[in-house]
């Protein structure tokens, strides 16, 4: 608290204990004189609490000499010993002291960086907290040195949440620092990656601080983790630390006495092991399938322990494997290990510098990759169709990538196919792979927990399950277009029942056989059946048929069946439970209309398929088509319908339609003429609710049987229901009734009801009212009985039936009768009742009512208000008529008709309107008049009002006072809700709300009361409080105001004075004014709307007999102090717009004033303090205790007629000069602890300051000084004629609600930068001859800069810095904890006069260089976290970087770079004076948003190509010098690149890439994983020096070769699953590739060959140097899409046909020395040809048929199904050297055919044949 110590204390010295912190009954003043806080002229000290002590010091300072003492139970300070830091305190050359923490420290938490360990400058206390070594009760706690960290750790404890921190040079902890308690992260690595360290004995005891279990955070203790980990015992040792990176998790376990605890995420660990020999089966899964493990650099060293190839035994060094695999090179790196089962063998192999050996059977094995993902057509099958393989465990994660169901498309994950298959399960188990052909489809499923993807056609495919006869599936069959096909099943398929689902209907992918055998049409013996295709089903049922069991399944695509479909009648479907179903026709079915019964709907006997030929639904080719479920008819009616005649039929038990009669409407049927019709429904028709409008009566567009629901006519079983005809209504009333919810509709012309129209159910929204508001209507007898819908009393909904609900009323008796009908707005609510025999029912909000009454006579008194003041009314026109019953004006008596009322009060008009009525209370008389029209009456007293006007918001501005100046009024209940408009305490303004003002000062409660109300004058101010739940508002001067207690002398507010332009004025003040004192706020000043005289009694200015005063205005205060004084108790108030005094404030001094918190407040000053000028210390800045109005005349604020000034509180001074000023003399004075100074200190310049010869000086700013930010400039460093306070707001040292800070002054800068920063635009300036700062910028670290997510920032540094050289790392780019100035002038940036400079963080480097320039030498380092360069980082180039000896290094980019795409070179490979960043952007590796990016460095290529990508456009380039890339482009496969599509994509080898030539497989055509570029220079495309490349992908090959090429050597490989070769696929020739000795290989061409077709000679056979796509397009293999094919090489040809086919016209061509084709010709038969009309057709053999001459019946005539070629070779037509061009003519039936030799070649002999041909030459 502060205290204020009068002059004189030195005198009272006895009584002082201690030095710093004294014995709490110490004398305070003595003792704050002998600390040095004031001087013996006195002042105000700040005291703080602290805990006792167990001794005190005494000492002698300032003259006082304490004395020391024992312990003590308390203390005090006068310094807040919260706030003490480490490196404030002496340790007097120890580690380690004891320092005592006062109560309530945890409320200094802002200040507190690290976890365990802290930076020395981190608040002591707050610190003990959040490490628990003491809580905020206050106690003593052992504090220990530490050296710096280079991190320090955030986290929340104990309640405080402590900060992260970088590099600080000095660290404290609250334990010690033993080695035992040593941590990892305290250890110095000097760059190497491991450590040696010795343990003593004894370290066990310090277990509590070791967390994880073989990995250990480093943060925990060394010796424990180590005694933990078996490495020592406690007896101590030698072990070797090795750095790990930080896990996400670390477990606890209790080892060797040591109980380690779990821990989450953290970003450092370590281990007592080499890492390089760790092995798969010492790794902790903790119960994945992967890891990701860190390999250090120098593991291929340790390779003496690898066995296999690509699957490794789990025993092998992990690191030394993934060298092997390629996985890392021996720089290290991270890779994922994955568990895989144990093999029976392993085969060893030398890959990358490693050989790894052979094994035989082990146990667990571990891979690179995930096998889960390994997919068919990359297994090598090696000329095998089945293969063995093993699948790890957790396969069913991977299911994305599955297609088919029990047949697969190759390119499926086979693991998780096999869990689908249900081949194996999830636990991981080895299964045999069958390859099969391709298929058309494939269906997806669900089996297994795996939901497997349908897919079209494909190439390839594979099962786990052989493919013999008896697993042939219905969708493997080849159906030619036809319905059914036949199949041959062998014996013994019996055995294949386990994939059967369905009975009669089969899933088409069931075995065929065993589903023939199921259904009875087979034995086991075998035979043959017709197959009949079938749609699919949404489930199948199984069953146990003839030995086979087939299973129940779902939803399928597909189905066969064994029967023929045409003869399905309805009655034999199976629905399932439904009501409809789809059902699939052949073609053909007209021929089975025999049985056909009905028209429309037809019994269920009748053929489904001709029935929906006769009804239109399909034509013979079939289809499909929905059958409905129907109920039997009594009759059908035959008819004649496209082409097929149905009969007519008696009555039936069940029928079928094509049409939902569910969604049938009235408006579709035929009545004849008729008004009504029967119509039945079918089963289920509550489904189709969505289209029913109405409730009784519906729109005809409804559906008829939800409707019939919906009325109760039918249930939802399916029944007959007769429907009425009905005009159509003006609306249609939605409700839900029997589970249907029917929608409500405006106007619609015609209806329908399932009951005829009677009179009693008539509804009063179908009458008719014509204009009018009435409607005259009669009722028969008996309508008691349609009761059942009638909702309201008195008011009821305007869908009752009218008649029942008169009954009702009373108005007619069941007798009937005629009634009025008055129409009547919608109700939020009506309540039913029990009246005349008729139970209404309650509803809620309706849109319409009726009435049976005249509303014109409603009175006022008969309205529910339903608990509220007010309600709404709507009177109907001619009203006025209806005016005899009004007593009142304004206000009317309670039974007056409400509607006259209104129109007598100008609410309404005689054509009637919508009127707010208010309940009012009983008046003890009514006034009457005339008025509109309307003459109301007077009358006397009446017990209820009621108005039209809200009383609740009357003010007193609208009353007539008629000439007096109080009034009474009458509030009614419940006016505090209106309290939004009362301004004032006591007395209001005019203009409030009467009521709320009067239960705000509490004349009245909200219960509506009588009040009084005062006319008061108008007051300069109007104050705000909260009284009985109204809180009031405040408000400036005001006209006029009112009060509800009457104006005596006694209660006379000093703000009702008139000072008239005086500070004071004189007020008498009669006897007996103490009975006012309950309005009296403060002490000594006192709130101005307090009453003067109790407050003048209260300060002893006069007696309760009276007498004279002076009043002096005085400024408004934050609080007062109530107290009881001279028998007047005054009370306590928080902040006031005003005051007043009793005394001279002449003599006022700064340090009586009450700041509340602020810096800075008004003070006015009376006229004449000139003569008070004998206490005034200081010039400009005063001493505290200093005359303010002296001091203000001194200063020239004011002059000697007084006013009013800002008296702002600052720090204190080493020394106040005096001066005389405007005649006043002020005196010197010393040291003083604080000062005030005049005017706004806001406006205070730095020039304007005197630093004392020091460079920095304390500085306090008041709030609200945001306001003068006109007069700034600069960034950080200002100019120093700117505004200080400003200037420390723009730069984050303090908000607008000011604040203190440090200034420091520096020399003039050339420049000063603009910037707009927390709500302030600063300017820019040029030279200046003066700057100031806020802290030491010289000192300045980029690790103490906000970067606000950007990666750079401005900084301006000020003059002088050079001093400042001790703390620079590196050159060029710069450790981040160097100083930013100094860094910048031995950069070059500035020189030691300042200036403004960008900082740009970057990534850590591995080593820092030392350089001399500039007059700065800094120094190298090596590893460290983050960097830092000046300049634009945008515009950085890699020519500008040094690679430190590397071949690569990270680099970090800003967000915007793409703006800076202006210099940019190339494609992928880049030009080395490109901006990084640009490219980076460019070549996707970062967006415009930054990012961290790895540079490799390679040399200069001879041309660079322009792209557009990622929205920058690069630009084309010559030859240059040097090269970079984001990654080794040297080491790109095909299968990592992304073709989107294409076949082809361009690619840019950088120099150097011949070292990379380990991983090339094959020549010219290459796998798809070799390296690209080392392929490129194999195959002669490109150079070492790299260059841009085409590469194109192909299908894969069964073997690639290996050559030695251009210096690279390739190696050779079997089967792979895709390819790569160079150049435009698109024109590539036969005679260009290498077949490997092969007659045939695969080969695909891309999109948009078409183009290439110039060079195509030849039809069907081209020659070997026409482009292979373009034939391809040319042959009908592929269309200009693209696609795969097998091309077949062949000898040359004589000549070559010329063809216009598929768009490509091809050209003759004569003698050719190699032709190819794309299928084998040699063997095609003559019934695979396509004839002209004359039955002939040229064909084009190759050479070399001479083999394939097994297949030929016949001599000169052969039959059509013999090879045509070695048809032509036995008819001599051709040689087998050249081939050659023939004719095939057909020539008919034979009935023998006569076998013969000829040149070598024997045809057979044949029988009867019905089609033959001869060959003939062209």
């Amino acid at each position: 608290m502060s205290f204020t110590c009068p002059s004189g204390c030195f005198t009272s010295s006895s009584r002082v204990w201690g030095t710093e912190i004294y014995t709490d009954d110490s004398y305070i003043c003595a003792s704050a004189i002998h600390d040095g806080q004031i001087g013996d002229e006195g002042g105000i000290v700040t005291v703080y609490k602290y805990p006792g002590l167990s001794s005190y010091t005494g000492s002698d300072q300032n003259g006082i000499e304490s004395k020391s003492y024992a312990s003590w139970t308390g203390s005090f300070t006068f310094e807040n010993f919260c706030e003490k830091q480490v490196n404030q305190l002496d340790f007097d050359g120890e580690t380690s002291i004891l320092f005592t923490c006062p109560v309530g420290c945890a409320g200094t938490s802002s200040r507190v960086w690290g976890t365990r360990i802290y930076t020395d400058d981190s608040y002591i206390c707050a610190a003990a907290i959040h490490d628990g070594a003491i809580t905020d009760s206050g106690e003593s706690v052992t504090i220990y040195l530490y050296p710096g960290l280079n991190s320090y750790v955030s986290s929340t404890q104990n309640g405080i949440t402590s900060k992260s921190y970088a590099s600080w040079p000095r660290s404290f902890s609250f334990q010690d620092s033993s080695p035992c308690k040593k941590q990892a992260n305290h250890l110095e690595y000097d760059g190497e990656s491991s450590v040696s360290f010795t343990c003593p004995s004894g370290c066990a005891g310090t277990s509590s601080r070791v967390w994880g279990t073989g990995i250990y955070t480093d943060d925990s203790y060394i010796c424990a983790a180590a005694i933990h980990d078996g490495q020592i015992s406690d007896s101590g040792g030698s072990i070797t630390v090795f750095k790990y990176s930080g896990l996400s998790s670390y477990t606890g376990s209790d080892q060797n006495g040591i109980e380690s605890k779990s821990y989450g995420n953290w970003s450092g660990s370590f281990i007592f092991e080499n890492v390089c020999l760790k092995q798969a089966n010492q790794l902790n899964f903790n119960g994945e399938t992967s890891m990701s493990f860190t390999c250090p650099s120098g593991c291929s060293a340790s390779s003496s322990r690898v066995w296999g190839t690509e699957i490794y035994t789990d025993d092998s060094y992990i690191c030394a494997s993934a060298i092997h695999d390629g996985q890392i090179g021996d720089e290290g790196g991270i890779v994922t290990v994955y568990k895989y089962p144990g093999l029976s063998s392993y085969t060893g192999s030398d890959q990358n510098g490693i050989e790894s050996k052979s094994y035989a059977s082990w146990t667990g094995s571990f891979t690179f990759e995930n096998f889960c993902e390994k997919q068919v057509n990359q297994l090598d099958f090696d000329g095998e169709t089945s293969i063995s393989f093993t699948c790890p465990v957790g396969c069913a994660g991977t299911s994305s990538r599955v297609w088919g169901t029990g047949i697969y498309t190759d390119d499926s994950y086979i693991c998780a196919a096999a869990i689908h298959d249900g081949a194996i399960t999830d636990s991981g188990e080895s299964v045999t792979i069958y390859l099969y052909p391709g298929l058309n489809s494939y269906v997806s499923s669900t089996q297994n927990g795996i939901t497997s993807k349908s897919y079209a056609s494909w190439p390839r495919s594979f099962s786990f399950q052989d493919s013999s006869p008896c697993k042939k599936q219905a969708n493997q069959l080849e159906y030619d277009g036809e319905s059914s096909v036949s199949f041959t099943c062998p014996s013994g398929c019996a055995g294949t029942s386990s994939r059967v689902w369905g009975t009669g209907i089969y899933t088409d992918d069931s075995y065929i056989c065993a589903a023939a055998i199921h259904n009875g049409q087979i034995s086991d013996s075998g035979g043959s059946i017709t197959v009949f295709k079938y749609s699919g089903l949404s489930s199948y049922t199984g069953s146990d048929q003839n030995g086979i069991e087939s299973k129940s399944y779902g939803n399928w695509s597909g189905s066969f069946i064994f029967e023929n479909v045409c003869l399905k009648q309805a009655n034999q479907l199976n629905f399932n439970g439904e009501t409809s179903m789809s059902f699939t026709c052949p073609s053909g079915c007209s021929a089975s209309s025999s049985r056909v019964w009905g028209t429309e709907i037809y019994t269920d006997d009748s053929y489904i398929c001709a029935s929906a030929l006769h009804d239109g639904q399909i034509g013979d080719e079939g289809g499909i088509v929905t059958v409905y479920k129907y109920p039997g008819l009594s009759s059908y009616t035959g008819s004649d319908q496209n082409g097929i005649e149905s009969k007519s039929y008696a009555s039936w038990t069940g029928s079928f339609t094509f049409e939902n009669f569910c969604e049938k409407q009235v408006n579709q049927l035929d009545f004849d003429g008729e008004t009504s019709i029967s119509f039945t429904c079918p089963v289920g028709c509550a489904g189709t609710s969505s289209r029913v409008w109405g409730t009784g009566i519906y729109t005809d567009d409804s559906y008829i049987c939800a409707a019939a629901i919906h009325d109760g006519a039918i249930t939802g079983s399916g029944e007959s229901v007769t429907i009425y005809l009905y005009p159509g209504l003006n609306s249609y009333v939605s409700s839900t009734q029997n589970g249907i919810t029917s929608k409500s509709y405006a106007s619609w012309p015609r209806s329908f009801s399932f009951e005829e129209s009677n009179p009693c159910k008539k509804q009063a929204n179908q009458l008719e009212y014509d204009g009018e508001s009435s409607v005259s209507f009669t009722c028969p007898s008996g309508c008691a009985g349609t009761s059942s819908r009638v909702w309201g009393t008195g008011i009821y909904t305007d869908d009752s039936y009218i008649c029942a609900a008169a009954i009702h009323d009373g108005q007619i008796s069941d007798s009937g009768g005629s009634i009025t009908v008055f129409k009547y707005s919608g109700l939020s609510s009506y309540t039913g009742s029990d009246q005349n025999g008729i139970e209404s029912k309650s509803y809620g909000n309706w849109s319409g009512s009726f009435i049976f009454e005249n509303v014109c006579l409603k009175q006022a008194n008969q309205l529910n208000f339903n608990g509220e003041t007010s309600m709404s009314f709507t009177c109907p026109s001619g009203c006025s008529a209806s005016s005899s019953r009004v007593w009142g004006t304004e206000i009317y008596t309670d039974d007056s008709y409400i509607c006259a009322s209104a129109i007598h009060d100008g609410q309404i008009g005689d054509e009637g309107g919508i009127v707010t009525v208010y309940k009012y209370p009983g008046l003890s008389s009514y006034t009457g008049s005339d008025q509109n029209g309307i003459e109301s009456k007077s009358y006397a007293s009446w017990t209820g009002s009621f108005t039209f006007e809200n009383f609740c918001e009357k003010h007193v501005n609208q009353l007539d006072f008629n000439g007096e100046t109080s009034i009474s009024f009458t509030c009614p209940v419940g006016c505090a809700g209106t309290s939004s408009r009362v301004w004032g305490t006591g007395i209001y303004t005019d203009d409030s709300y009467i009521c709320a003002a009067a239960i705000h000062d509490g004349a009245i409660t909200d219960s509506g009361e009588s009040v009084t109300i005062y006319l008061y004058p108008g007051l300069n101010s109007y104050v705000s409080s909260t009284q009985n739940g109204i809180t009031s508002k405040s408000y400036a001067s005001w006209p006029r105001s009112f009060s509800f207690e009457d104006s005596n002398p006694c209660k006379k507010q000093a703000n009702q004075l008139e000072y008239d332009g005086e500070s004071s004025v004189s007020f008498t003040c009669p006897s007996g004014c103490a009975g006012t004192s309950s309005r009296v706020w403060g002490t000594g000043i006192y709130t101005d709307d307090s009453y003067i005289c109790a407050a003048a009694i209260h300060d002893g200015q006069i007696s309760d007999s009276g007498g004279s005063i002076t009043v002096f205005k005085y400024p408004g205060l934050v609080s007062y102090t109530g107290s009881d004084q001279n028998g007047i108790e005054t009370k306590s108030y928080g902040n006031w717009s005003g005051s007043f005094i009793f005394e001279n404030v002449c003599l006022k001094q700064a340090n009586q004033l009450n700041f509340n918190g602020e810096t800075s407040m008004p003070f006015t000053c009376p006229s004449g303090c000139s003569a008070t000028s004998s206490r005034v210390w200081g010039t400009v800045i005063y001493t505290d205790d200093s005359y303010i109005c002296a001091s203000a005349i001194h200063d020239g604020q004011i002059t000697d007629a007084g006013g009013t000034v800002t008296v702002s509180i600052i720090g204190g001074l080493n020394s106040y000069l005096s001066s005389t000023q405007n005649e006043i003399t002020s005196n010197s004075y010393g040291n003083w602890r604080r000062s005030f100074t005049f005017g706004d200190v806001c406006t205070k310049q730095a020039n304007q300051l005197n630093f004392h010869g020091e460079s920095f000086v304390s500085f306090s700013c008041p709030a609200g000084c945001q306001a003068t930010s006109s007069r700034l400039w600069g960034t950080g460093v200002y100019t120093d004629d700117s505004y200080i306070c400003a200037a420390a707001v723009h730069d984050g040292r303090i908000t607008d609600t000011g604040g203190a800070v440090s200034i420091y002054k520096s020399g003039g800068l050339q420049s000063y930068t603009s910037s707009d920063q927390h709500g302030i635009i600063s300017k820019s300036y040029g030279s200046w001859s003066g700057s100031f700062a806020f802290e030491n910028l010289c000192l300045k670290q980029p690790n103490q800069l906000d970067f606000d997510g950007q990666t750079s920032v401005s900084f301006t540094c000020p003059a002088g810095c050079n001093t400042t050289s001790s703390r620079v790392w590196g050159t060029g780019i710069y450790t981040d904890d160097s100083y930013i100035c100094a860094a910048a002038i031995h950069d070059g940036t500035i020189t030691d006069s300042g200036g403004f400079i960008t900082v740009s963080i970057l990534s850590g480097l591995s080593s820092y260089l030392s350089s001399t320039q500039n007059g700065i030498t800094s120094k190298s380092y090596g590893s460290w976290s983050r960097s830092f360069a000046l300049g634009d980082v945008c515009t950085k180039q890699v020519n500008q970087m040094d690679f430190h000896g590397n071949g690569f290094l990270s680099f970090s980019c800003p967000a915007g770079c793409q703006a800076t795409s202006s210099r940019l070179w190339g494609t992928a490979v880049y030009t080395d004076d490109s901006y990084i960043c640009a490219a980076a952007v460019h070549d996707g590796r970062i967006t415009d948003t930054g990012g961290t990016v790895t540079i490799y460095k390679s040399g200069g290529l001879q041309s660079y190509s322009s792209s557009d990508q990622n929205g920058i456009t690069s630009k084309s380039y010559g030859n240059w010098s040097g090269s970079f890339a984001f990654e080794n482009l040297c080491l790109k496969q095909p299968n990592q690149l992304d073709f989107d599509g294409e076949t082809s994509v361009s690619f840019t080898c950088p120099a150097g890439c011949n070292a990379t030539s380990s991983r090339v497989w094959g020549t010219g055509i290459y796998t798809d994983d070799s390296y690209i570029c080392a392929a490129a220079i194999h195959d002669g495309t490109i150079t070492d020096s790299g260059g841009l490349i085409t590469v194109s992908i192909l299908s894969g090959l069964s073997s690639y070769l290996s050559s030695t090429q251009n210096g690279i050597t390739a190696k050779s490989y079997g089967s792979w699953s895709r390819s790569f070769a160079l150049g435009d696929v698109c024109m590539k020739q036969v005679n260009q590739m290498n077949l490997h000795g092969e007659s045939s290989i695969s080969f695909s061409c891309p999109v948009g060959c078409q183009a290439t077709s110039s060079r195509v000679w030849g039809s069907a056979i081209y020659t070997d140097d026409s482009y292979i796509c373009a034939a391809a397009i040319h042959d009908g293999r592929i269309t200009d899409l693209g696609g795969s094919f097998i091309i077949y090489k062949l000898g040359g040809l004589n000549s070559y046909l010329a063809k216009n086919r598929n768009g490509i016209s091809s050209k003759s061509y004569g003698n050719w020395q190699g032709s190819f084709a794309f299928e084998d010709y040699c063997p095609k038969q003559a019934n695979q040809l396509e004839f002209g009309e004359d039955d002939s057709a040229i064909f084009q053999c190759p050479p070399g048929c001479q083999d394939t001459t097994s297949r030929l019946w016949g001599t000169d005539i052969y039959t059509d199904d013999s090879y045509i070629c070695a048809a032509a070779l036995h008819s001599i037509v051709i040689t087998d050297s050249s081939g050659g061009v023939v004719f095939v003519t057909k020539t008919g039936p034979q009935s023998s055919y006569t076998s013969s030799t000829r040149i070598g070649i024997t045809s057979n002999s044949y029988g009867s044949w019905p089609r033959s041909f001869r060959v003939t030459k062209k």
